[in-house]
């Protein structure tokens, strides 16, 4: 995977400490989904009450790592079968 030292530094010291979503949907269906052992991308922020709402599927992929579609195909399939009949139940 190609990794970019110098855009991660950037990002770190102009843009991570200072980000705040302006917007979360609250509304309709969204789906978080991880590989459980992601050691690029930590999942952590997601926990604050803000991002979770009823409307939101949480899946981590147990085993996966950051490519859960590729370590895991069959669970990322079902989470998105999941997420699709929530799309398309009556509401």
């Amino acid at each position: 995977m190609p990794y970019n030292s110098a855009a991660v530094e950037w990002s770190d010291a102009h843009f991570d400490q200072t980000y705040e979503a302006l917007w979360w949907p609250t509304g309709i269906p969204v789906l978080r989904l991880w590989g459980a052992n992601d050691r690029i991308v930590s999942q952590r922020a997601w926990s604050a009450a803000g991002f979770n709402w009823p409307n939101v599927m949480v899946r981590e992929i147990p085993g996966a790592g950051h490519f859960p579609w590729i370590e895991d195909p069959a669970a990322v399939r079902e989470a998105f079968r999941e997420i699709a009949l929530a799309v398309l139940a009556p509401r």
